[in-house]
């Protein structure tokens, strides 16, 4: 009888401090977090293509409300609408995952890009709302950029030839197995002609 009083106890146990998963948005809905999203300070450690408005560039600090544990997501394709509409709305470009601890608070990093080419670059003073995610090509070319991990300069460019109608030929790297790639995507997206899409001039 005791043995099996020791093991009801050690399985409640564990069930209360299961882990559990929400899409952060979800979480935020229900209460459970608290998230605050800004400009992120410059990254001196980060070696990859790194700007102001592409890459490793938003902050997120995120808090557990709850007692329990947390497995939260933020999936690519999600809009950050910043507080000031003169700087850029940005698009979380990198599927992101973060395990919190019972009142545990978090500072984390989201890679993103600018959706808008003309606005100004997101500030770490400036204060951002997760907000619905993408349709359509942004959707899309968020998923690609995901998955084939273009978090460079090159899918910025793709980014605003979709948001702000640029020349697909803006769109330039030294990878030119990506920048083809990424041109591919934007002259079908846009139903536009492939005329010209290998060249480097």
């Amino acid at each position: 009888m005791k043995t099996l009083s020791v093991l009801l106890f050690i399985f409640a146990s564990a069930a209360a401090n299961a882990e559990t998963s929400y899409k952060l948005s979800e979480a935020v809905q229900k209460k459970l977090v608290g998230i605050k999203i800004n400009g992120a300070l410059s990254d001196t450690s980060f070696h990859g293509e790194y700007s102001s408005h592409y890459g490793p560039c938003m902050a997120l600090q995120v808090t557990n409300s709850t007692a329990g544990d947390l497995r939260l997501s933020v999936d690519y394709g999600y809009k950050l609408e910043p507080e000031d509409t003169a700087l850029q709305t940005m698009m979380v470009t990198q599927t992101f995952v973060v395990k919190l601890l019972p009142r545990q608070k978090k500072d984390c990093r989201l890679f993103a890009m600018c959706t808008e080419a003309t606005d100004g670059g997101p500030q770490p003073n400036a204060q951002f709302y997760l907000r619905k995610r993408a349709t359509g090509s942004l959707l899309e070319l968020s998923e690609l950029i995901n998955r084939k991990k273009y978090q460079t300069g090159a899918a910025q460019s793709a980014m605003w030839c979709i948001t702000n109608d640029h020349d697909f030929r803006s769109i330039f790297s030294s990878d030119t197995a990506m920048m083809y790639d990424l041109r591919r995507f934007v002259v079908k997206a846009k139903g536009i002609s492939a005329k010209n899409i290998y060249d480097t001039d």
